[in-house]
């Protein structure tokens, strides 16, 4: 009997890792109808990645796929020796890019995952790294392995 192991993906990070190839296509001032065709091979491109370690490594016989949902930490009382940094205020939202079928593009890959039945967690105020230590922990005790897909340094914690 082979082991059981589970893929855990940090969507949010698949996203923008692909979505660095192909930033110009979502630019403000690129015509609508190419950012909708950008969106699809945005998709696909997250579709293709997600096959290609899947078939590198064959002992996983499961998927659970997560993203953010916004951060529970933000309604936290800020600590007085905090009161000058912004709670992931080194990251840069570039207004050049819209970022509305960019996003567009994660909740497609993530209905048809559902759609198929791959588990997938996205909450309101709960990030995707809560949900990697979450599933990681409970499927670890429950005797099956988990390979995490991310480069989240918040998992490091």
């Amino acid at each position: 009997m082979k082991n059981k192991c589970t893929l855990i993906i940090d969507a949010n990070w698949l996203l923008m890792s692909r979505f660095s190839i192909m930033s110009d296509r979502f630019k403000l001032d690129v015509p609508e109808k190419a950012k909708e065709a950008a969106q699809n091979e945005l998709h696909e491109l997250m579709a293709k990645s997600i096959i290609i370690v899947l078939n590198r490594f064959p002992s996983m016989d499961n998927i659970v796929f997560v993203s953010d949902g916004g951060s529970w930490r933000k309604q936290l009382p800020i600590p007085k020796s905090l009161e000058d940094t912004t709670y992931k205020g080194n990251r840069i939202h570039e207004p050049e890019h819209d970022w509305k079928y960019i996003y567009g593009a994660l909740s497609e890959l993530s209905d048809i995952c559902n759609s198929i039945g791959i588990t997938t967690s996205h909450q309101f105020g709960i990030e995707g790294d809560d949900w990697v230590w979450y599933w990681s922990r409970r499927l670890n005790a429950d005797g099956t392995s988990c390979i995490i897909w991310s480069s989240d340094n918040d998992l490091k914690q």
